[in-house]
Parts: structure tokens; C-alpha cells; sequence
């Protein structure tokens, strides 16, 4: 199938992008229905029976002696949904946004607004089983992209480069070869586990790249949150570069 840019696919989606998003992420007033074959609505899809995706790391680059580097990260994806999250409504060249959750306290209050009650996947149940905050922390990575089969967000290099928590997020495009694409502007997202050996690092660093292969640096720097935060008040990164391309 041709690439949709991302001027094709608003118009396609035109008024039909829905709210989904409550709090911090935004709501949109929903409209009608695309006019293409593939109907979309504003309800937030999960994949809660696919396991999470583990990866094991040895991290010894934070110059710390081997105290604070990954040992491990567990990815599970969060589905898509249609409504333009804030992030999204206030300036469409960010490629995503990214949220750092120290506390449980922190994490309920993202997956609050992210699902409806009973709505929440089975396996991020799994995932916080058992956490210790002492020693792990979360991300929760969100983009966009331009059809209904960009609908996941890969997670790798989860790694402390000089004491800083580096990672990578990226939109991909899940379907088969001749599998048809809802032609509508999609906001998929993960929810990333991050083990450390000893106490988590304060400074998080993700590059987030969209559908359509923009690039935005999304930061949050040491003082910002702890390991000990407490509170509902979820940390919310701010994007810190430009896209590096256009859509």
C-alpha cells in the first residue's frame, strides 16, 4: 500500500478524530465518521492477551560501578486510539511525549486516563506485579501515526549512558503485506518496566519517533521526580527538540 502523509490522512480522518484522552492528555470533540471504507471510533483498543516483551541488558556505562544500570525492561503495547492527546493539539510536529512514573501512585494516574474501568489489559496486571519502585520505574511512551497499522510503539536501547536513562521509541506499522489500512491519524502507545541494579537514575532521556519517521527528543532532568515521589500527580515530559523531519 502507498505511504500516507500525514496531510492526507487529516483529511481523510477530517472531523472524525474522537476524544479518548482525559487529563493531561486532552480531549477532542468527536465529529463524523471518516468516508472511506474503514470506520474508526474513539475507543482505546488493548492488546492485554500478548505477553510483555522482555529484555535483558547489562548496562555497565553510568560510571557507577554497575549501581543504577539496567538490568532488564519489559514492554507491553496500550493499543490506539483516535483522539488527539494535549501534546498532540498543541503542536503537531512533536513526534510523541513520554511519562515517567516513580511511584504507583504516579503509574494509576496514567493508566486511569489512558483506560475506562475494567478496560485495562490483562498484561499490564501482569507487569506491576510484584514491582519494587526502589529499584525500577516506568515509562509510558505515546506517538502518532498516519493509518490504523502503525499501531504500536517498539521500545529498544533502554540502557544509562552517563548517568542518564536513554531509550528509543518508535511507531511501527504492524500489518501484513496485503492487509488494508484505516486511513485515519492513530495514537498508539507502550507501557516500558525498567529494572536497575540499585536505586533508579533521575534523568531520562527518550527519542521518540512517529509514523511518518519525525524525530522529537523528549527529556526530564534530575530533581524532577524521585524513586520516593509520592502523590497522584503523574511526571509528563516536555518535548525538547524539533522533529528532524517533516510530515
Amino acid at each position: 500500500m502507498a505511504p500516507v502523509t500525514r496531510r492526507d490522512a487529516l483529511l481523510v480522518a477530517g472531523s472524525g478524530i474522537a476524544a479518548s484522552i482525559a487529563g493531561c492528555l486532552g480531549r477532542l470533540d468527536s465529529g463524523s465518521s471518516p468516508e472511506d471504507d474503514t470506520t474508526t471510533d474513539d475507543t482505546t483498543t488493548a492488546e492485554g492477551d500478548k505477553p510483555p516483551e522482555s529484555t535483558e541488558t547489562t548496562d555497565e556505562s553510568d560510571g557507577n560501578g554497575g549501581t543504577g544500570a539496567v538490568t532488564d525492561y519489559e514492554t507491553v503495547q496500550l493499543g490506539t486510539t483516535t483522539g488527539a492527546p494535549e501534546w498532540y493539539q498543541e503542536n503537531e510536529r512533536t513526534a510523541g511525549d513520554v511519562s515517567v512514573s516513580r511511584s504507583k501512585q504516579q503509574l494509576e494516574t496514567i493508566l486511569t486516563e489512558r483506560f475506562d474501568d475494567g478496560e485495562r489489559p490483562a498484561a499490564v496486571s501482569d507487569l506491576l506485579e510484584g514491582v519494587s519502585f526502589e529499584e525500577s520505574l516506568f515509562l509510558y511512551a505515546e506517538s502518532v501515526g498516519p493509518d490504523t497499522c502503525h499501531d504500536e510503539v517498539e521500545v529498544s536501547g533502554v540502557e544509562v549512558s552517563d548517568g542518564t536513562l536513554t531509550a528509543t521509541a518508535s511507531v511501527v506499522d504492524t500489518s501484513g503485506e496485503d492487509e488494508g489500512c484505516g486511513q485515519a491519524v492513530t495514537f498508539p502507545a507502550a507501557l516500558v518496566l525498567v529494572t536497575f541494579d540499585g536505586e533508579p537514575v533521575s534523568d531520562v532521556s527518550v527519542t521518540v519517533v512517529d509514523g511518518w519517521g519525525n524525530e522529537s527528543g523528549v527529556g526530564m532532568a534530575s530533581g524532577e521526580s524521585s524513586a520516593s515521589a509520592s502523590g497522584s500527580t503523574a511526571t509528563r515530559t516536555t518535548s525538547s527538540e524539533t522533529p528532524t523531519t517533516t510530515r
